[in-house]
């Protein structure tokens, strides 16, 4: 395996190793939403990374997935306006954008 397609590999197997945690954490009693919160925020920015990788781009040293998500718009069209940031609103919504990303 070419070591792009093993290092996106390992991007997106980490987000969605996030992705567990924050399901672990919500279904857990009491439920945790805030930790869950910041494991969805690291999986969607670990999948943003990947989708850069695969598109040979560096990834910027940066948690902001407003940022990532513009620089990703190129290959994942439609991504902001599922994520409901075309509109000016807060990006509370970008959980939605997960299952797209992994599926990258």
């Amino acid at each position: 395996m070419p070591p792009k397609v093993e290092l996106v590999r390992d991007w997106m197997a980490a987000a969605r190793q996030d992705l567990q945690a924050a399901d672990v954490l919500l279904a857990s009693t009491p439920p945790l939403p805030e930790s869950a919160c910041f494991h969805l925020q690291q999986a969607i920015e670990k999948a943003l990374k990947g989708v850069l990788l695969l598109n040979d781009q560096r990834p910027p040293r940066t948690h902001d997935l407003i940022d990532l998500m513009g620089l990703c718009e190129r290959w994942l069209p439609g991504l902001n306006q599922v994520a409901g940031l075309g509109n000016g609103s807060q990006p509370v919504r970008l959980i939605c954008a997960i299952p797209i990303l992994l599926r990258v």
